[in-house]
């Protein structure tokens, strides 16, 4: 919108109100846009912190990777205390019997009393034996709360990402709309802008104006282009001498030597261009010099011009 209005500003030409001000005056060139823009500031981008997603991620991988049960008594460790402890009573146990076969032998030992004891320790192993399946119901159930712990936490894990996320788009639709009323802002500020700018270029270039501070600040023009500005309407006007020295030619400028008939020459192009740091300044001198040209006011045609500001890496 705003380059729309720019160009349509740019291609009016004079303004009305001016063209009986500028009457047989010869015209400034067309003005250019605004060398400066309004900038309303805009908050950075909102970032999306997407850690619950990650951790409902690696929740699912969890999940996902566990297998199916297996139970491996040997590996269970109330099944190993268990052992433990039906082996030391089975050993007591037998032992406890062979001494009382032993004692009815009259002390001597025999194969009864050690069939017997052997008896003993295998009904004590038997009851290790019966406890198995009770071990794998226990084990099954912790596999199975801890799978339902699992699927809770993803659960939560997701909730709490799908927030997140909420909070994200509406942060950012906040912000996309901020960024929407700061580009409006920026666009009306600066077609009011480049409308004061096309107005101060053709005030100058048509009564040779000096514009006071704020008047250039409120145009976005530099002082380095009203003054080129200027220093054209006074040499067309015939108040200022054409320049022919080696210092440049422009009031206010870098410092001009008068020089009777003599024409402008490309060093005076050079003179005046390689100290400006803005390329639309360097398009204003471009411009001036343009006319200067159409003028009959240059000593150098518009093609050494146009060689001269392509070549030059200013």
């Amino acid at each position: 919108m705003a380059e729309r209005k720019r160009d349509e500003l740019q291609n009016e030409g004079s303004i009305p109100e001016l063209e009986e001000l500028a009457g047989s005056q010869p015209a400034a060139a067309e003005a250019p846009a605004a060398e400066t823009a309004p900038t309303t500031e805009v908050p950075p981008m909102p970032t999306y912190d997407d850690a619950a997603r990650q951790r409902q991620s690696a929740l699912y991988e969890q999940i996902a990777n566990r297998g199916p049960f297996r139970y491996d008594a040997e590996q269970d460790p109330l099944y190993r205390m268990a052992r433990d402890r039906y082996v030391q009573n089975g050993r007591m146990s037998m032992k406890d019997t062979m001494g009382r076969a032993a004692a009815l032998t009259g002390g001597y030992g025999s194969s009864y009393g050690q069939a017997v004891g052997q008896q003993a320790y295998d009904r004590q192993l038997q009851g290790l034996a019966d406890m198995i399946p009770e071990l794998y119901q226990t084990a099954y159930a912790r596999y199975r709360d801890e799978g339902d712990r699992l699927k809770d936490l993803y659960s939560m894990a997701g909730a709490a990402a799908d927030k997140d996320y909420d909070r994200y788009r509406d942060a950012l639709g906040d912000w996309q709309y901020e960024r929407a009323w700061a580009q409006q802002q920026d666009e009306t500020a600066y077609g009011r802008q480049s409308e004061a700018y096309s107005r101060l270029y053709a005030l100058i270039g048509a009564t040779g104006y000096m514009p006071s501070a704020e008047e250039l600040a409120a145009a976005g023009m530099t002082q380095e282009a009203a003054d080129a500005i200027r220093n054209e309407y006074l040499r067309q006007t015939g108040q200022l001498p054409v320049a022919g020295g080696s210092g440049g030619g422009y009031y206010g400028g870098s410092g001009g030597s008068g020089g009777g008939g003599k024409k402008y020459t490309l060093q005076d192009v050079i003179n005046d261009v390689s100290g400006v740091k803005h390329s639309n300044q360097r398009q204003d001198f471009y411009m001036a010099y343009q006319q200067a040209i159409k003028n009959g006011t240059a000593g150098f045609t518009q093609k050494e011009l146009d060689d001269l500001f392509t070549s030059k890496h200013w």
